[in-house]
């Protein structure tokens, strides 16, 4: 009875190293999904966030259009053109301007020195 105690008690022994094996390899698992399980919400995540930036990205391109503003531009371009065209008649209306005050200039003085001359005689 001794040796069959003795033989179950070793028995016993492995059983409960074997279990205590398997209890350690189940938490070290448990960890590992636990971590794993983190990993993959953190990645869920990070795909939600480039999508998001994707989403944007779509929306801000089709918003910024190469067309827009392209009215307003042609817009100013034509006032600035209308602006030159006035400016280039103003300048041959100012050079026009100049040239008859010289004439009159010129004939006022005519003028005077004929007054003078008539008024020596």
């Amino acid at each position: 009875t001794i040796l069959m105690e003795n033989d179950f008690i070793e028995t016993l022994k492995e059983h409960e190293a074997k279990s205590i094996s398997m209890q350690n390899e189940v938490d070290s698992l448990t960890e590992e999904k636990e971590r794993l399980l983190s990993s993959l919400v953190d990645s869920e995540r990070q795909i939600m966030l480039w999508e998001k930036k994707i989403q944007l990205a779509k929306e801000t391109r089709s918003t910024v259009d190469t067309e827009y503003g392209q009215g307003e531009l042609k817009a100013m371009k034509c006032e600035i053109h209308r602006m030159q065209v006035r400016y280039n008649q103003l300048m041959r209306q100012q050079e026009l301007l100049i040239q008859e005050m010289e004439k009159a200039v010129g004939r006022r003085e005519t003028i005077t020195t004929r007054g003078d001359a008539q008024m020596k005689q």
